[in-house]
């Protein structure tokens, strides 16, 4: 959505896609201009990365990189204990070490003089959550990425700017509960056995109507808001350091910093054990 405006906007647009020969970036390309380039882009390979850069230094002519966005995420929910290593270090990877290794690699093109760094990371990266504790955790090492590299390049009196938007749940494929009991079912495949027997169909099947409920209950239908954005930090006049992109995102942000935490744990614990209540019957 953000690199079809964009391109509409008359921006060159460098779309990084996973599967750039899959159906997304097919649907992208033809949707946009010609001045919209799809390209492979596996953001925890170091060589698609450097590939990346590449492939922009020499199409790009005598035009200026402008900004960085960074977008590329994964979930791995279920309970902590249902999540083997790998699947924690793959979140990891994606949300948080794929932005430092893309920034870091795509800073030089931007120069010292002005551009922009924009990274989607979540409201999530200010508070955990019960069974989304890695996307939680990969979210707090992404903020604190944001607000540090943004806090250095100040220091250096370098005129690139670094932005962090934060959104809450929208209803994108990464909320979609088919779509994610398919990757759950994948990720345990992999797992150790013990997690595994936990883990059996019946658990399962609990957990896609637990998806449902908490999804429903928590998700916001409208990613414009995000989009917009994602616009405005990537080629606004005047772009913000910090993005919540509701009403919703400015009050949690402003009630996770001044209610006590013993509150905060209660509420969260509550909301869960009561959207949970079948889950965590299965479990017991």
């Amino acid at each position: 959505m953000c690199a079809k405006r964009l391109d509409a906007l008359g921006v060159t647009v460098y779309a990084g896609c996973l599967f750039p020969e899959g159906a997304g970036a097919a649907q992208l390309k033809a949707a946009a201009s010609s001045r919209l380039h799809i390209v492979p882009l596996d953001v925890t390979r170091d060589e698609d990365v450097r590939k990346a850069v590449e492939y922009v230094k020499q199409t790009i002519g005598d035009k200026k990189f402008w900004c960085v966005l960074n977008n590329a995420g994964i979930l791995s929910d279920l309970l902590l204990e249902h999540n083997s290593m790998d699947a924690v270090r793959k979140v990891m990877e994606v949300n948080a070490l794929g932005t430092v290794s893309v920034t870091q690699s795509f800073l030089p093109l931007l120069g010292d003089e002005s551009g922009r760094v924009v990274c989607v990371v979540s409201i999530f990266g200010r508070v955990a959550i019960p069974f989304c504790v890695p996307y939680c955790m990969s979210k707090h090492a992404a903020l604190a990425y944001v607000q540090g590299l943004r806090r250095e390049l100040q220091l250096t009196s370098s005129g690139v700017t670094v932005h962090g938007i934060e959104p809450s749940v929208y209803r994108t494929p990464l909320s979609d509960s088919e779509i994610r009991i398919a990757q759950i079912k994948k990720q345990l495949a992999g797992s150790p056995e013990d997690i595994q027997k936990k883990v059996n169909e019946l658990y399962i099947e609990k957990y896609k109507l637990f998806y449902r409920r908490a999804v429903k209950f928590t998700s916001n239908p409208n990613e414009n808001e995000v989009v917009d954005c994602m616009i405005d930090a990537a080629i606004g006049s005047t772009p913000k350091p910090c993005y919540r992109p509701n009403v919703r995102c400015l009050v949690e942000g402003w009630l996770l910093k001044w209610i006590p935490t013993a509150v905060v744990d209660w509420a969260l614990t509550t909301a869960a054990r009561i959207l949970a209540s079948d889950l965590l019957d299965t479990r017991s």
